[in-house]
Protein backbone atom coordinates (compact mmCIF):
# COMPACT_ATOMS: atom_id res chain seq x y z
CA UNK A 1 0.00 0.00 0.00
CA UNK A 2 1.08 3.38 -0.28
CA UNK A 3 1.99 5.32 2.54
CA UNK A 4 2.97 9.36 2.83
CA UNK A 5 6.37 9.77 4.48
CA UNK A 6 6.00 11.87 7.67
CA UNK A 7 9.28 13.48 7.65
CA UNK A 8 9.92 13.85 4.15
CA UNK A 9 6.43 14.44 3.03
CA UNK A 10 7.34 11.86 -0.06
CA UNK A 11 4.66 8.90 -1.07
CA UNK A 12 6.29 5.48 -0.88
CA UNK A 13 5.27 2.24 -1.18
CA UNK A 14 4.73 0.27 2.00
CA UNK A 15 5.94 -3.74 2.00
CA UNK A 16 3.37 -5.37 5.07
CA UNK A 17 5.75 -8.02 5.09
CA UNK A 18 8.45 -5.55 6.57
CA UNK A 19 7.15 -4.54 9.59
CA UNK A 20 9.57 -4.79 12.61
CA UNK A 21 8.34 -7.23 15.24
CA UNK A 22 9.15 -3.99 17.77
CA UNK A 23 5.91 -2.13 16.29
CA UNK A 24 5.07 -0.12 13.01
CA UNK A 25 8.07 2.36 11.94
CA UNK A 26 7.31 4.88 9.49
CA UNK A 27 10.15 6.05 7.20
CA UNK A 28 10.41 5.74 3.66
CA UNK A 29 13.59 4.88 1.29
CA UNK A 30 13.71 8.58 -0.16
CA UNK A 31 15.03 9.74 3.02
CA UNK A 32 16.26 6.94 4.56
CA UNK A 33 14.69 6.36 7.94
CA UNK A 34 13.23 2.81 8.32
Amino acid sequence: MKLTCVLCSKEYIFDSEKIPEAGFRIGCSVCGTK
